[in-house]
């Protein structure tokens, strides 16, 4: 992950991802979603992904998630400097196989930023 991807974003400056990013294989549809919020006058941003998948993704490693949209574009969801991404995973969703749901939540001033690989 480059460093200052938020201070490059915000400067208009385009945001390449390096290195070879490690695909989570997800069953169903996968949920993107970001709001934007106020706090003490601050805007602040809250991504919440959410995907199954039937692969172990431990939750102490400061992960980042790249994301592509129906139209091609990606985004990086985490930053260097930032805390890392929040995840989550729920009880498995089948009993017969191990899929799990993840949820991954991320705060920041933004926090879903337009990237290219």
């Amino acid at each position: 992950m480059p460093p200052f991807i938020l201070q490059n974003h915000l400067a208009g400056v385009p945001v390449g991802i390096l290195g070879s990013p490690f695909p989570v294989v997800f069953f169903s549809d996968a949920s993107c979603e970001s709001e934007q919020s106020s706090d003490n006058g601050v805007i602040v941003e809250k991504t919440t992904l959410r995907f199954s998948t039937s692969e172990s993704i431990a939750q102490n490693c400061p992960w980042a998630f790249i994301v592509t949209d129906v139209n091609g574009r990606s985004y990086v969801i985490g930053q260097r400097e930032e805390s890392a991404p929040v995840l989550s995973n729920n009880n498995t969703v089948s009993d017969d196989s191990n899929i799990q749901q993840v949820k991954v939540s991320f705060s920041a001033r933004k926090s879903l930023i337009p990237c290219f690989l």
